[in-house]
Parts: structure tokens; sequence; C-alpha cells
């Protein structure tokens, strides 16, 4: 039975209060602070001995957590174990039956029997084969994750969930990480500014080993475009997307937007939009100046002048007719009429 792994008697000396003769009773000093918050452990600790053997694991977790809040004891820790274990957070658990070996190895004398260390032992074992183990490749490596709303908790090269109580996701800063967690249903959340969450929701069997690719979207931003004309076409790229105004939703990027209106000068604008930021253009669209060489009655005026000018240039540069050659008659006379 499980209740009967916890320890309850092993702690005679730490638990029972001091005995005082009647005769002295009188004289004793009266308690100090410290004395009786350990006589508030020592109840505490009974209390939830207590309860888990009715197996009332987490009302018994709960008092050996504040017995172990005033006075740490390797006993304690192993307790806590043993009701997280039974409890099903075996991570939780592995790390209290790590703290029960380290609180004896560090005490002068030793605090918990050989059969107890031995216990620990097949426990971690156990524990260690039923881990799952998820694999996560997070891109962009800036990106923060948490699973179940709790961070992650370093263990060497790997990462521990569940340990952490709720609060700021954790920022690896890494591409791949691999994730300790008990078997059953979690849900993680990878997020990161500019882009879009994942939300993974997986149920991992005992001993599982699973990898998942976390790659986030970029969020789209948002182009907006006005004009002080109404019925000006807008186009982004070379494709009409409206009269304007627009707001349109692109991906982060480099766009080319032009504003056009018939009689008016056209309006060009290159801009970068950000992921999740907004860019606002007014398109400021001056009438259109039409050139000289564009006007009706300047063609008008040029052709006649032209013309006028065909003729003067004939009679400039015509050349001098030339005269026939006299003709002398029967007798040879010729007369040149002047």
């Amino acid at each position: 039975m499980l209740a009967r792994r916890i320890i309850s008697l092993a702690l005679v000396f730490w638990l029972a209060p001091a005995t005082v003769c009647a005769d002295e009773a009188a004289s004793a000093p009266p308690e100090k602070s410290e004395d009786a918050q350990l006589v508030k452990a020592r109840k505490l600790f009974s209390e939830g001995a207590a309860l888990a053997e009715q197996g009332l694991w987490s009302q018994a977790l709960a008092h050996y957590e504040r017995a172990d809040a005033i006075a740490p004891h390797a006993a304690i820790a192993y307790n806590i174990g043993v009701c997280e274990r039974a409890l099903g957070h075996g991570t939780r658990a592995r790390r209290a039956f790590e703290r029960a070996l380290k609180l004896d190895a560090e005490a002068e004398e030793p605090l918990l029997a050989e059969s107890m260390k031995e216990t620990i032992e097949g426990y971690q074992k156990e524990l260690n084969r039923l881990m799952a183990r998820l694999t996560v490749k997070l891109v962009p490596k800036s990106a923060t994750i948490t699973v179940d709303g709790r961070p992650l908790t370093s263990r060497g090269k790997r990462w521990v969930a569940g340990l952490a109580e709720p609060g700021p996701a954790t920022s690896p800063k890494r591409e791949q990480l691999v994730i300790e967690l008990d078997p059953g249903l979690h849900v993680i959340v990878v997020s990161s500014p500019g882009f879009e969450d994942v939300v993974l929701r997986e149920t991992l069997a005992p001993g599982a080993e699973m990898k998942r690719d976390l790659t986030l979207a970029w969020l789209p931003g948002e182009l907006q475009v006005s004009a002080d004309r109404e019925g000006a076409a807008v186009s982004i790229d070379g494709l009409d997307v409206g009269l304007a105004p627009v707001a349109l939703r692109r991906p982060a990027g480099a766009y080319h937007v032009e504003v056009r209106k018939p009689g008016f000068e056209p309006y060009f604008a290159d801009v970068r939009l950000k992921p999740a930021a907004e860019v606002e253009l007014e398109a400021v669209l001056a009438p259109e100046e039409v050139a000289l060489y564009e006007r009706w009655w300047f063609w008008t005026g040029i052709g006649a002048a032209l013309a006028g000018a065909a003729v003067v240039t004939y009679f400039v540069v015509r050349p001098e007719p030339t005269q026939p050659a006299l003709d002398g008659g029967g007798l040879g006379w010729t007369i040149r009429v002047p």
C-alpha cells in the first residue's frame, strides 16, 4: 500500500516535543519564537501523515509543504515526493526525492534509513522510465515557451516542465531543446513579438519520444492608403486594389504603392511593412500640368507657322530662272530687252 511508504514514525526525535518535569515547569523559560514554529511544523507533519494514510494526497502534500517551509528535513522532502508521485506529478516527485537525498547527505548524521534511500532510487528509476520527452525546434530562436501555463526549468542540457509556478514564459534562446514532461495531455504555447502564436496540444504516453517543428509565421502588417481626391485608384506592386481609402493586410516586406486619378499627377511611394505594424500613406494629388507641346492650340499654331515658314523659305532660297537663248533671226541680230 502506497500510504505505508509515508514516513510517520522515523522522525521520533524531531517530532516528539521536549518533556519538562513538573517541578521544573514553573521555572522553565517561555518557548522561543523559533521553538513555537517547530511545534507548528511537527503538528503539520503529523496531520499530513494522517491525511496520507487516508489517501488524501493533495491535502497531505499541502501540509508537508507548509512544514517543509518552516523546518526543512529529508523525511519531509521524501514524503512530498511520495505525494507528488501518487498525484501523477513525476517531474515534481523526482525533484523532491533528489532533495531528500541531498539533505540527508549534507546532514552530520544520516536522516534517512538505508531502506528509504533504496526506495528513493527505485522511484527515480521508475520516474525516469515513465517520463515523456519532447524535442522541439523553435524558429525564431528568440521565441518563448510555456507548458501548461508554466515556464520551463533548466536541467543540464534538458528542460523540465511542471516544476515552476505559473509565470512568464521561458526564453531558451536556442533553436532546439529537449523537454521532459509527465505523461498525459499538455498545452504548449510558443510566442515571439511580430509572429503568430503557436498553440500545441499533445497527449504523451509514458516513455514517449516526440519531435515537433514549431516554426512561427510572421504576423501580417496593415497598409492604409488614403488620398485627398475622391475616386483615386490605388495599386500595390502593379496590382489594382481599389479606390482610396483602402486598408490592406500584407505579409512583412517591401511594397511599391501608386495612386492615380485622371487630370492629376500620380503619387508614388515605396514602403517597408514590418510584422504586426501599421503604415499610413496619404496621397496628395496635384493637378496635372499639361506641357506646352501637349496643348491643341500649340500644335495648330505650330502648323500654321511651319506653313508660312515654308513659303518664305521657298522665295528666299529659290534659284533665279534661267532665260532661254536669244534668237538672232535671219540676220543674226539680237536685241536684249531689259
